[in-house]
């Protein structure tokens, strides 16, 4: 099922005329997967252990919950559960208002958006609408509004975005990064020049340790000693030509190259490109932790989605346009089969002879079972003492 929804997406989206039904049938497909999955995704028991935690009212979630999430994620899920709704109701309305936001964002700005939701689809479908729920939210709904303001710079407009913005805090603090975007593409003339001078510029940065910067501050600033549970190792050229940041190279590479084009295309894809890029920035200058360096700059490569859709349909010599379509579609697909086997792993799902991922449903659910430790919180402690043979995630 997870193969052929790639598959049925690439056909459509060069074969149907109607790219607009198409993806709005296409998303809604997707959001039917994600409100019927049970089990994959790396934190989907995670989340339901989270969720049985909640006060079934808001007002006492906010001022007496335990949990350590962001108080407006609290309160969302506290307000579903006042409902009496179920787990997987919970999971499929999160599902629902991303999926909504993404396409909004691909009827808005895509040449052809059914081709943007199925790079969505292969990109960031699995790790943000099936694991990572929080950020995944908050990245569609800011990156919709970002735009908005960006498209159109109307006192309406910021006042949308600055209340989407500070929503958003209260869902996951790293939604901030939005308001930097704003400012930084709003204010300054970016041209290719400046923006090349400034990706170098961050990657010099990259090798200044900062960590133990960050280490001996955490100690006065609460902020900061949750980030230094994620610290790493100073960056040198070893990481430099790592697998991870060689790829990013290369993608903003693609974008630098056909930068002048995009920004001839219109002053707002110009303004994608710069968000875009300006991402990659982040990510070297918060090199100190890698994790929160790639979680923060995914705000930005969410614009994937958008640029090399647009790509597609720039006027260039046709072996040039041939050649860079066989890449996206290859990009596409050796991606997808990455997020697949990834989110396999990290969901614990034990699968016998077999090659390919299976998609797992409410209705299959009693035919896997997975090496998670909440999954053994969620269905077996208290039910049986027979130990089990799983490896917990600390």
């Amino acid at each position: 099922m997870l193969y052929l929804t790639l598959f049925i997406g690439l056909a459509g989206a060069f074969y149907l005329q109607d790219k607009m039904k198409a993806a709005k049938l296409y998303t809604i497909f997707l959001t039917i997967l994600a409100a019927f999955r049970y089990g994959i995704g790396a934190d989907y028991f995670a989340y339901e252990f989270l969720y049985k935690q909640l006060k079934p009212f808001v007002i006492p979630e906010i001022l007496f919950g335990t949990e350590k999430q962001e108080v407006g994620f609290r309160a969302l899920g506290s307000f579903i559960k006042t409902f009496g709704l179920s787990y997987q109701t919970y999971v499929a309305i999160l599902a629902a208002i991303t999926l909504y936001y993404i396409y909004r964002i691909c009827v808005r700005y895509s040449k052809n958006p059914m081709l943007s939701m199925v790079i969505y689809y292969a990109f960031f479908y699995f790790v943000w609408v099936y694991s990572g729920l929080r950020q995944g939210l908050a990245m569609s709904v800011g990156a919709f509004y970002l735009l908005e303001a960006l498209r159109s710079d109307t006192i309406e407009k910021r006042k949308e975005f600055y209340k989407a913005s500070i929503l958003l805090l209260t869902i996951h603090t790293s939604s901030i990064i939005f308001m930097v975007f704003y400012v930084l593409v709003r204010f300054i003339p970016w041209n290719r020049k400046w923006m090349m001078l400034t990706i170098a510029a961050s990657i010099l940065f990259a090798f200044i340790p900062l960590g133990n910067l960050v280490e001996m501050l955490s100690e006065k600033i609460p902020f900061l000693l949750r980030l230094s549970y994620y610290l790493d190792d100073a960056f040198t050229l070893k990481e430099l030509f790592s697998i991870q940041v060689l790829a990013r190279l290369g993608l903003l590479s693609i974008v630098l190259y056909y930068y002048n084009e995009l920004s001839l295309v219109s002053p707002m894809m110009k303004k994608i490109a710069d968000v875009y890029l300006l991402s990659f920035v982040f990510y070297f200058l918060l090199q100190f932790s890698e994790l929160t360096a790639a979680r923060i700059a995914v705000y930005g490569r969410l614009m994937e989605i958008i640029i090399f859709t647009r790509i597609v349909y720039l006027r260039r010599p046709k072996l040039e346009g041939t050649v860079f379509l066989l890449g996206l579609l290859l990009l596409t697909s050796f991606y997808f089969v990455k997020e697949v086997e990834t989110m396999k792993e990290q969901s614990g799902l034990i699968i016998l002879d077999k090659e390919w991922v299976p998609y797992i449903s409410v209705f299959t659910k009693e035919e896997q079972y997975y090496n998670t430790y909440f999954y053994y919180i969620m269905h077996y402690v208290g039910k049986d003492p027979t130990p089990r043979n799983y490896h917990m995630r600390e």
